[in-house]
């Protein structure tokens, strides 16, 4: 990993302070710890991505860990379906488009869509996906919730696409 020293306070955006006390940002994150404390050798077997799991393994009758090619097409649904969903979920409102954030969003969609294929799913998932993670996740983002009919239609719609 690329250590990064944390060397500085930042007390405005010209203004760095030193910290009496420099320390290494492993660069792990919240999901990789989390990972770690619960003894697991992926975050895809944390409760964060399992529930993402289930509800794939259900819509496209793949039981995952039985083949590595398809446990990476449900990895990247899992992924890409939930970043989906915050960031459009997100109250500065990104939707699909074909420029900066937007384009973003739109490949994320697809991507997950193309793997969705690979796996036989024939219909349209994305939304259904898109419930679980909201469920998941709306007592630390409400915004999730209250955005859930946007987040849904717009995936829907880039999906048919």
């Amino acid at each position: 990993w690329n250590n990064v020293f944390m060397q500085f306070n930042r007390i405005d955006e010209k203004t760095l302070e030193p910290l009496p006390k420099k320390n290494v940002d492993t660069g792990m994150g919240l999901e990789r710890t989390n990972c770690i404390l619960q003894g697991k050798t992926s975050v895809y077997q944390t409760e964060v991505f399992q529930p993402i799991i289930a509800e794939i393994e259900k819509l496209s009758n793949y039981k995952y860990g039985t083949d590595e090619e398809k446990d990476r097409s449900v990895r990247i649904i899992a992924d890409h379906s939930r970043a989906s969903v915050f960031i459009i979920g997100d109250p500065r409102g990104v939707s699909p488009s074909n420029v900066g954030a937007g384009y973003v969003l739109r490949r994320l969609i697809r991507r997950a869509v193309r793997h969705g294929m690979k796996l036989g799913i024939e219909k349209s998932f994305l939304a259904e996906i898109a419930e679980t993670v909201i469920e998941n996740f709306k007592a630390a983002y409400p915004e999730l919730e209250q955005n859930s009919a946007k987040i849904k239609q717009e995936l829907t719609a880039e999906e048919e696409k």
